[in-house]
């Protein structure tokens, strides 16, 4: 059995190396995930549902060439679906409803020899910068219980911060991977909207979430990208990326703030940052830019909440203020969008809402 500092020591692909060499095996990796999982999981709510039994006969069958081979890995409980299991989306209109199959992002994990261990908790729908869903109540930050690990790939986040796991899942429209990393200090990358396999292709009504993972390291973000990446997208595939670039990237920079409300936002100056190379000095010009705008729509996208078929009073009052709130006119895309990325579930009827004040975790 691997000891915990040996298993914490190790990213996953040092991981998938030690069980390649037979130094250890899938399923001695498996446990010591449960236990770290059973042990700290208790005082952080990062894991909202396990998956052991299952992920142990998984374990006997991974492809020992497979770029994570027996590495353990978590699943938001977003969008992505798992066979004759629930994806909650931090929700109690969906609690318990099976899914019929393994979304295709789920089948491309599991083919990186990724075993799937359970599901991380997620804001309601994953519409707020922090996790605290009614549904499964708060996950707390590994550095500091009292505070946020963000959102709304907070328990992922969490449960790596935690050692829990070495990768987990996330999904990011408006920063909920990156947003969740810099919480809890690990690397999250939010990939080209094109570039990765969708986890239900052909579903999403409103294009603006890529889901990809939080990760300890860079190789490890890279390689599931690699993993994970489109054969037939609008770009050319990459593949493993083991280093920088050689040419220059152009970075696109807000001088000023603006209001936080985007399309009202002021039109503003947009200054392009290059790179200049080993010194990282930067030469930069000033572009127009307008929010509201042509450019500002190519940018960037607005905040479009949901507002979602009818809904009775019952229904409507086990969703979170939130969700009730949010005025129809401003979210019918976004609510199709999380519908359409679901498989067929039978009759799903919710309704969506405003933003409310982020609220603190409890002492």
């Amino acid at each position: 059995m691997i000891s915990f500092d040996d298993y914490a020591a190790h990213d996953g692909l040092g991981l998938a190396a030690l069980v390649r060499s037979g130094q250890v095996s899938a399923a001695e990796l498996l446990e010591a995930a449960a236990a770290r999982i059973g042990a700290v999981n208790p005082a952080l709510n990062a894991v909202v549902r396990t998956r052991f039994d299952a992920a142990r006969l998984e374990a006997a069958q991974v492809d020992p060439a497979s770029p994570f081979c027996g590495v353990p890995f978590l699943v938001k409980d977003l969008i992505s679906t798992l066979a004759g299991e629930p994806t909650g989306c931090g929700t109690r209109t969906l609690a318990g409803l099976p899914m019929p199959h393994d979304s295709a992002l789920v089948q491309r994990w599991r083919a990186a020899g990724l075993l799937l261990l359970g599901r991380t908790n997620t804001p309601e729908f994953g519409l707020t910068p922090y996790t605290e869903p009614v549904a499964n109540g708060p996950t707390r930050n590994p550095w500091a219980l009292a505070h946020t690990p963000g959102g709304s790939s907070g328990g992922s986040a969490a449960a790596l911060a935690a050692r829990m796991v070495p990768l987990a899942s996330g999904g990011d429209g408006g920063g909920s991977i990156r947003l969740s990393a810099s919480c809890c200090g690990l690397f999250g990358l939010k990939p080209s909207r094109g570039r990765l396999i969708d986890p239900n292709p052909g579903k999403s009504a409103v294009d603006i979430s890529v889901n990809h993972a939080v990760t300890r390291t860079v190789r490890d973000s890279a390689a599931l990208f690699a993993a994970t990446e489109r054969q037939d997208g609008p770009l050319p595939p990459v593949g493993m990326v083991t280093a920088p670039l050689r040419r220059k990237l152009k970075v696109g920079l807000l001088m000023t703030s603006g209001s936080t409300i985007f399309f009202s936002m002021p039109s503003q100056r947009m200054r392009l940052i290059v790179p200049s190379g080993k010194t990282f000095g930067a030469s930069s010009s000033d572009r127009p830019f307008d929010p509201g705008g042509a450019s500002g729509r190519r940018a960037s996208t607005r905040c479009t909440m949901l507002s979602v078929r009818s809904c009775s009073p019952p229904e409507m009052k086990i969703l979170v203020p939130l969700m009730r709130q949010l005025p129809s006119s401003a979210g019918r895309a976004w609510a199709r969008s999380v519908l359409r990325s679901l498989p067929a579930c039978g009759s799903v009827r919710f309704i969506v809402a405003s933003h409310s004040p982020v609220t603190s975790l409890p002492r």
